[in-house]
């Protein structure tokens, strides 16, 4: 991995922002929680939660590669479950910026040799 720049954080601000202000116009425009009983007996509703979580189970395995705190796996696991893409595109954001662009540290987290 050594000569390959790490991403941009860019890209996951700029998902979590998409993802907040997508969230923010369904509930300001209505709806609330009577659509929501009525779409979890659709098959593609379904379908698509099981692709949603299983997306973010692989990102969440990624974030156990990294991080090194039982506190940090808990409380980033939390929020994927609970905000998903908005959690993801701030975590990519803060490894991107915190691996000060070596691809290495942004794929594996800070060497634990270095502890």
């Amino acid at each position: 991995m050594t000569g390959r720049a790490a991403p941009s954080p860019a890209p996951g601000l700029l998902a979590a922002a998409i993802v907040t202000a997508a969230v923010v116009w369904a509930t300001v425009s209505g709806g609330g929680l009577g659509v929501l009983r009525s779409m979890m007996g659709e098959p593609l509703y379904l379908a698509t939660l099981v692709d949603l979580y299983a997306a973010l189970g692989l990102l969440a395995g990624w974030i156990w590669i990294r991080e090194r705190s039982a506190v940090r796996l808990a409380l980033w696991s939390l929020a994927l479950l609970l905000t998903g893409a908005v959690a993801a595109g701030l975590y990519v954001a803060l490894a991107a910026r915190g691996a000060r662009g070596d691809l290495a540290a942004f794929m594996l987290g800070v060497s634990r040799e270095a502890d």
